[in-house]
């Protein structure tokens, strides 16, 4: 027809919903996984935010869940005091939902920045949320840790934990794990003895400290949207620096670079999450970087995993070059352009 082929936008499926913008294939997606011309796997897992997700998530081919939000539990039963029976369900119900395969599980990473936690604070992106808050109350803390040890009766599951800075946070926590399984075996209730823990690279400071937190954690998984926010010292979500809030910035690619590197001399399982996984125009260069793990939007699963299809290894190496020197240059808008062709060839 001589229009040109791009794939949609994330506010273009927030929009329209993601059945219109992109629907599922005729013969279903399952069967096409994310390989590379020259045989490089790419897995593709789905974020999550509720247990009635998993069907749709299977029928548009995850392989896993990357990332189940838990704080979305407070929204489903409007509830700041969700019980441990009530975890307990919902995570089952994840695990038994998608077919034994990979489910991770983020503990509560909330603060006065996403739900009201009955403190008032100042700066609450700099303050107590994430694994800070959940540290600061033991028992709360436990009740999820047990409930989420429950669950791993019933299917793959492992425990990802939010706003990490370092070492002492992922300690700390497997000593709360330890003694919520010691309660648990008493009771004679079953659960995987051997739940990996991981940790959210989402901080500077894991960044740096990466080779110290890797002695520690089974796994990595970057969450972009906070990581990138922090490194640039930025609020996404004020008008009046939103435009600084840029993933091309070199600080930023030099991190990511890092995270594989440091991820792969410790050999750590590595994913990422975030907005940028599931842009399209962010795909290649993670490809070509060394990501081998994504966890995309539900309506992403199928253009990430078309793109991944799409091109070599070398090719993906050549782009990542091609930006790097752009963004050393701080020549953006080229980066833009540089993708959109790239597109449309």
């Amino acid at each position: 027809s001589g229009n040109a082929v791009r794939f949609p936008t994330l506010e273009e499926v927030k929009y329209y919903g993601f059945s219109s913008v992109y629907p599922v294939e005729e013969g279903g997606t399952k069967k096409m996984r994310a390989v590379s011309k020259d045989g490089i796997r790419v897995r593709i897992k789905c974020n999550l935010e509720t247990e009635l997700d998993c069907e749709q998530a299977l029928k548009f081919g995850a392989e896993g869940v990357g990332l189940f939000r838990s704080e979305s539990l407070f929204l489903k039963y409007q509830d700041s005091n969700v019980s441990g029976e009530e975890q307990f369900l919902a995570y089952k119900a994840i695990a038994e939902g998608m077919e034994d395969k990979p489910v991770t599980i983020r503990t509560f990473d909330i603060g006065a920045d996403k739900f009201s936690t009955g403190e008032l604070e100042e700066n609450p992106f700099l303050g107590n949320r994430g694994i800070r808050y959940s540290l600061s109350n033991p028992e709360w803390f436990s009740e999820q840790l047990t409930a989420i040890l429950r669950a791993s009766a019933y299917g793959n599951v492992s425990i990802l934990l939010p706003m990490i800075t370092g070492p002492a946070e992922i300690i700390r926590t497997r000593a709360l794990l330890e003694e919520c399984k010691r309660k648990l075996a008493a009771n004679k209730e079953k659960y995987n003895k051997k739940i990996k823990v991981g940790a959210m690279i989402e901080t500077p400071a894991a960044v740096s400290a990466l080779d110290l937190i890797a002695r520690e954690a089974d796994f990595f998984s970057v969450g972009t949207n906070d990581l990138l926010q922090y490194i640039m010292a930025v609020d996404r979500n004020n008008i009046h620096v939103s435009s600084l809030y840029n993933p091309y910035h070199i600080a930023f690619l030099r991190a990511l670079i890092r995270i594989v590197e440091v991820s792969r001399d410790y050999d750590k399982p590595l994913s990422l999450c975030g907005e940028l996984a599931s842009d399209t125009n962010f795909t290649i260069f993670l490809i070509g970087i060394g990501i081998r793990d994504l966890s995309v939007s539900i309506p992403f699963l199928t253009p990430i995993r078309k793109i991944i299809r799409s091109i070599s290894l070398h090719q993906a190496g050549t782009l990542v070059k091609k930006i790097l020197e752009l963004s050393e240059e701080e020549n953006y808008e080229n980066i833009e352009a540089f993708l959109f062709s790239k597109h449309l060839s």
